[in-house]
């Protein structure tokens, strides 16, 4: 579920201020954003903050997700309703894995937050993972399959434009289910002309570095209302997005 409602002051002003962060006069060039020591642990790559976060509950009754994906060493996807998607991802029905269109995003202080949570084996090296690509496509054609990426739309976003930049998780920083491992805050300047009825494709390869050994990754977009148990307080330490006050 998609649950348009504008929250606190504190999630329009933190997010506000992330956007102004992470949409500054930053070069691009190749990046490891490392979150792998847990808490407070930030880093902004190509205009687009990526931050520790274990929010909960997320999940069937919470919020749903919009994309899973699932493979051993290498696995990648993009969210679609088509029935038969073209990599890994786990496909509809069900809704876990879905279009989206650009009006059920909620913009919040000049930013959308996008939630990771991803599914890998209890400690040691297999409860590493890394995010090695993540592109954003918009377009007026919801439900494709295509393998050839550059057919989706119009790319947005490129985690890897001007270098090959990583995303370093560690699944024993949030262990769990239904726990976020990470939040992604994309400026709404990015979407600058999309109409609502568009779709936002979300494309992410993981493994490359550190390889999946486990369960299924998931995407979250939502903005929860108070009393659903996902309201979000952000702060921000220095350059570092702190985590959630609960």
């Amino acid at each position: 579920m998609i649950v348009r409602t504008v929250t606190s002051a504190v999630w329009r002003s933190s997010f506000s201020l992330v956007a102004a962060l992470a949409f500054g006069s930053l070069p691009a060039s190749a990046t490891t954003v490392d979150l792998m020591p847990g808490a407070g642990s930030s880093g902004t790559v190509n205009g687009i903050l990526f931050a520790f976060d274990d929010q909960q509950p997320l999940g069937t009754g919470f919020v749903d997700a919009f994309l899973r994906i699932q493979n051993n060493g290498t696995e990648e996807g993009y969210n679609t309703s088509n029935p038969s998607p073209p990599f890994d991802e786990i496909p509809p029905p069900g809704g876990f894995t879905r279009d989206l269109q650009f009006g059920e995003l909620v913009d919040i202080g000049g930013s959308f937050g996008f939630f990771l949570d991803i599914n890998e084996p209890n400690g040691g090296g297999a409860a590493l993972l890394s995010l090695d690509a993540l592109q954003i496509y918009v377009s007026a054609t919801g439900s494709q399959n295509t393998t050839v990426l550059g057919d989706l739309g119009t790319l947005i976003y490129d985690l890897d434009a001007g270098g090959d930049s990583v995303v370093l998780m560690d699944f024993m920083n949030a262990p769990g289910s239904g726990v976020s491992d990470m939040l992604m805050s994309v400026p709404s300047s990015i979407f600058a002309g999309v109409a609502d009825s568009d779709f936002v494709i979300l494309y992410s390869r993981f493994g490359d570095t550190n390889s999946s050994q486990d369960g299924f990754e998931e995407w979250y977009a939502v903005i929860p209302e108070p009393g659903t148990g996902l309201l979000v307080a952000l702060s921000l330490t220095g350059l570092g997005l702190a985590r959630r006050r609960r």
